[in-house]
Protein backbone atom coordinates (compact mmCIF):
# COMPACT_ATOMS: atom_id res chain seq x y z
CA UNK A 1 0.00 0.00 0.00
CA UNK A 2 1.10 3.77 -0.44
CA UNK A 3 -0.44 7.25 -1.55
CA UNK A 4 -1.83 6.02 -4.67
CA UNK A 5 -3.81 2.96 -3.39
CA UNK A 6 -4.77 0.72 -0.80
CA UNK A 7 -6.04 -2.66 -0.78
CA UNK A 8 -7.42 -5.47 1.34
CA UNK A 9 -9.48 -8.62 1.11
CA UNK A 10 -12.87 -8.53 1.65
CA UNK A 11 -15.91 -11.27 1.31
CA UNK A 12 -13.29 -13.17 -1.07
CA UNK A 13 -12.94 -10.39 -3.67
CA UNK A 14 -9.77 -8.44 -3.73
CA UNK A 15 -10.96 -4.69 -2.55
CA UNK A 16 -8.39 -1.94 -4.49
CA UNK A 17 -9.31 1.58 -3.51
CA UNK A 18 -7.60 4.34 -5.79
CA UNK A 19 -6.59 7.13 -3.44
CA UNK A 20 -5.82 9.63 -6.24
CA UNK A 21 -8.51 12.36 -7.09
CA UNK A 22 -7.10 12.35 -11.21
CA UNK A 23 -6.14 9.04 -13.23
CA UNK A 24 -4.32 10.54 -15.77
CA UNK A 25 -1.18 10.05 -18.03
CA UNK A 26 1.19 11.26 -15.41
CA UNK A 27 -0.07 8.45 -12.71
CA UNK A 28 -1.22 5.92 -14.79
CA UNK A 29 1.76 3.53 -15.28
CA UNK A 30 2.62 3.77 -11.07
CA UNK A 31 -1.41 3.02 -10.11
CA UNK A 32 -1.14 0.54 -13.14
CA UNK A 33 2.22 -1.21 -11.22
CA UNK A 34 1.36 -0.80 -8.06
CA UNK A 35 -2.18 -2.66 -8.57
CA UNK A 36 -0.60 -5.69 -10.36
CA UNK A 37 1.73 -5.84 -7.48
CA UNK A 38 -1.63 -6.22 -5.69
CA UNK A 39 -2.99 -8.86 -7.53
CA UNK A 40 0.05 -10.36 -7.59
CA UNK A 41 0.39 -11.10 -3.65
CA UNK A 42 -4.19 -11.40 -3.29
CA UNK A 43 -5.44 -14.26 -5.63
CA UNK A 44 -9.37 -13.26 -5.66
CA UNK A 45 -12.33 -14.63 -6.90
CA UNK A 46 -13.36 -11.25 -7.99
CA UNK A 47 -11.57 -7.76 -8.11
CA UNK A 48 -13.23 -4.32 -6.82
CA UNK A 49 -11.33 -1.13 -7.97
CA UNK A 50 -12.88 1.65 -6.12
CA UNK A 51 -12.71 5.12 -7.84
CA UNK A 52 -13.96 6.71 -4.57
CA UNK A 53 -11.41 9.24 -4.66
CA UNK A 54 -10.87 9.59 -8.28
CA UNK A 55 -12.80 13.09 -9.57
CA UNK A 56 -10.97 13.00 -13.55
CA UNK A 57 -10.10 10.53 -15.61
CA UNK A 58 -8.21 10.54 -18.92
CA UNK A 59 -8.18 7.82 -21.57
CA UNK A 60 -4.93 6.84 -19.62
CA UNK A 61 -7.30 6.20 -17.01
CA UNK A 62 -10.16 3.85 -19.13
CA UNK A 63 -7.07 2.23 -20.62
CA UNK A 64 -5.93 1.33 -16.89
CA UNK A 65 -8.92 -0.15 -16.47
CA UNK A 66 -9.51 -1.97 -19.63
CA UNK A 67 -5.90 -3.33 -19.23
CA UNK A 68 -6.24 -4.72 -15.87
CA UNK A 69 -9.78 -6.53 -16.96
CA UNK A 70 -8.06 -7.87 -19.76
CA UNK A 71 -5.47 -9.32 -17.66
CA UNK A 72 -7.92 -10.63 -14.95
CA UNK A 73 -10.59 -12.06 -18.06
CA UNK A 74 -7.81 -14.05 -18.78
CA UNK A 75 -7.75 -16.20 -15.67
CA UNK A 76 -11.74 -15.49 -15.10
CA UNK A 77 -11.64 -13.08 -12.51
CA UNK A 78 -14.25 -10.81 -12.61
CA UNK A 79 -13.69 -6.97 -12.47
CA UNK A 80 -16.20 -4.79 -11.26
CA UNK A 81 -15.73 -0.68 -10.38
CA UNK A 82 -16.85 1.19 -8.03
CA UNK A 83 -17.42 4.84 -8.67
CA UNK A 84 -19.80 7.82 -7.90
CA UNK A 85 -18.44 11.23 -9.59
CA UNK A 86 -20.64 11.69 -12.16
CA UNK A 87 -17.77 13.37 -14.07
CA UNK A 88 -16.02 10.13 -14.08
CA UNK A 89 -19.68 8.44 -14.58
CA UNK A 90 -19.96 10.99 -17.84
CA UNK A 91 -17.26 9.83 -19.24
CA UNK A 92 -17.68 6.02 -18.60
CA UNK A 93 -20.74 6.49 -20.58
CA UNK A 94 -19.16 8.55 -23.54
CA UNK A 95 -16.46 5.87 -23.57
CA UNK A 96 -18.81 2.98 -22.99
CA UNK A 97 -16.60 1.65 -20.80
CA UNK A 98 -19.78 -0.12 -18.76
CA UNK A 99 -19.80 -2.49 -21.83
CA UNK A 100 -17.13 -4.29 -21.01
CA UNK A 101 -16.56 -3.88 -16.95
CA UNK A 102 -19.43 -3.57 -14.46
CA UNK A 103 -19.85 -0.21 -12.82
CA UNK A 104 -21.27 0.60 -9.35
CA UNK A 105 -22.13 3.53 -7.43
CA UNK A 106 -21.19 1.97 -3.94
CA UNK A 107 -19.11 -0.99 -2.79
CA UNK A 108 -22.11 -2.46 -1.57
CA UNK A 109 -23.53 -2.73 -4.76
CA UNK A 110 -20.80 -4.48 -5.74
CA UNK A 111 -20.09 -6.81 -3.20
CA UNK A 112 -24.28 -7.98 -4.08
CA UNK A 113 -23.77 -8.65 -7.67
CA UNK A 114 -21.25 -11.33 -6.81
CA UNK A 115 -23.39 -12.94 -4.58
CA UNK A 116 -26.28 -13.63 -7.07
Amino acid sequence: MNDRIQYFQESGALLIEILLEKLDLFETPYVLSDVENALKRNPSSAVIVDLKSVITIDSSGIGFLIAVRNSLLKQNIPLLVVCASDTVLQIFHLTKVQQLIPVFLSKEEAFASLVK
